[in-house]
């Protein structure tokens, strides 16, 4: 077990882990937790790609081309509102919040629905 404190955020880390844990054990959990969250907006969070049930790869293959395409979008929104600072109008978060990716998503869905 390894225990620590992000200096960036400010963030507890308790890490448990049948291997030896040092300094690097942080930055690997780190990159796996970016790319959880990346997961996460792939699944549930944002586009349910598995409810989709496409079998054929082709088709599989473009969906994930316009999911791409959509994905840069909203992530590049989501940057953009938190550089106006607009945050809070969509990710009530106050401390790990949401990804740009769910930002930009939230937002675009407010705009739609708002006008």
């Amino acid at each position: 077990m390894i225990l620590g404190r992000n200096n960036v955020n400010g963030e507890l880390w308790a890490i448990v882990s049948n291997e030896k844990t040092t300094l690097q054990t942080f930055a690997e959990y780190g990159l796996r937790f970016d790319i959880e969250a990346n997961f996460l907006d792939d699944q549930s969070g944002g586009w349910n790609v598995q409810r989709s049930m496409i079998r054929d790869v082709c088709a599989l293959s473009r969906l994930w081309f316009i999911l791409s395409v959509a994905t840069l979008y909203v992530s590049a929104q989501g940057v953009e509102v938190v550089r106006i600072g607009k945050r809070r109008w969509v990710d009530t978060h106050w401390f790990r919040g949401n990804s740009y990716f769910r930002i930009g998503w939230d937002w675009v869905k407010a705009a739609l629905i708002n006008g």
